[in-house]
C-alpha cells in the first residue's frame, strides 16, 4: 500500500477570540508558494563546558505559521480583517486575540495550534510586474500544538 501524500483538499479553521469567535475556514490557498508552511522547532541544545563535560537542557519553542492564499478571496478577506483588528494603530481598538488554528490534511490527520496571534502580513495587494496580484501570506505565532 502507498502512503497518500497528497496536500489536495486539506484546509484550515481559524478561530480568534474576539474578531471570529465563530471561525472561518482557509481553503482558497495560494498557487506560487506553500500555502501552508511551519518553521522548524528547536525543542532541545546540548552544550559542551570549556573542560569538555556535555550537558543538554530542553527548551521552550514558539511555532511560526505562515498561511498564503489567493488575493481577493473571503479568505483573503477574514484573514486581512483578523490583521487589521490585531494592528495597533492611532485611534483603533486593538481586538488582541487570541488565535486557534486548526490544519486538517487530505488524509484525515491534522495540528490543532493554540494560544496564538496574528504577528504579520501585507496591509494591501502588491501588484506584480506580471500583471496579477501578489499571493497574500499572513503569519502567526503559537505556544503549542498537538499533531493528530
Amino acid at each position: 500500500m502507498s502512503l497518500n501524500i497528497a496536500g489536495f483538499g486539506s484546509r484550515v479553521y481559524f478561530i480568534a477570540t474576539g474578531t471570529f469567535p465563530v471561525g472561518f475556514f482557509v481553503e482558497s490557498f495560494a498557487d506560487n508558494v506553500n500555502p501552508v508552511e511551519f518553521d522548524d522547532i528547536e525543542t532541545a541544545e546540548l552544550v559542551m563546558g570549556v573542560n569538555g563535560n556535555t550537558a543538554r537542557f530542553n527548551k521552550p519553542a514558539i511555532i511560526n505559521m505562515s498561511v498564503s492564499v489567493l488575493p481577493t478571496s473571503a479568505a483573503d478577506k477574514s484573514l486581512s480583517i483578523l490583521l487589521q483588528a490585531n494592528t495597533v494603530g492611532q485611534n483603533s481598538v486593538l481586538a488582541n486575540d487570541e488565535i486557534t488554528a486548526n490544519v486538517y490534511y487530505s488524509n484525515g490527520e491534522f495540528t490543532q495550534l493554540n494560544d496564538g496571534i496574528i504577528v504579520g502580513g501585507k496591509p494591501g495587494y502588491t501588484i506584480s510586474s506580471e500583471g496579477r496580484f501578489e499571493t497574500m501570506t499572513y503569519k502567526f505565532q503559537f505556544s503549542g500544538y498537538s499533531f493528530v
